[in-house]
């Protein structure tokens, strides 16, 4: 009698990776790796800007000069909820002294 090749019923991971050939593996490294970075860009995306005061309490004359140069140095911002203050995202606030100075802005102080 011709001894039966055993065939596993429940082959590991390890045994499934092997049964496959190089162009299989290619293509499931290939997945991974994209699976991978479309998460990181979601995650990357999904995140909300954190915004912070750059200024609060102009008087109109001094915000929309403000708002006029953001806009010139495509710097984004928003306007607070009622109009009293101009909001910058948190990683730009650091330099917001420099504006005043570098166009004469009065700064209300």
């Amino acid at each position: 009698m011709t001894a039966a090749l055993a065939i596993p019923v429940n082959p590991t991971f390890s045994q499934r990776l092997a049964g496959l050939d190089q162009a299989q593996k290619l293509r499931l490294g290939v997945g991974i790796v994209l699976f991978v970075a479309i998460g990181i860009i979601g995650l990357m995306m999904g995140r909300q800007a954190e915004w912070r005061v750059l200024y609060a309490n102009l008087p109109d004359k001094d915000g929309g000069a403000i708002v006029a140069q953001l806009t010139q140095m495509n710097v984004p911002y928003q306007y607070a909820a009622g109009g009293g203050a101009i909001l910058v995202p948190a990683n730009l606030v650091v330099w917001h002294d420099s504006i005043p100075r570098a166009f004469d802005i009065p700064t209300g102080t």
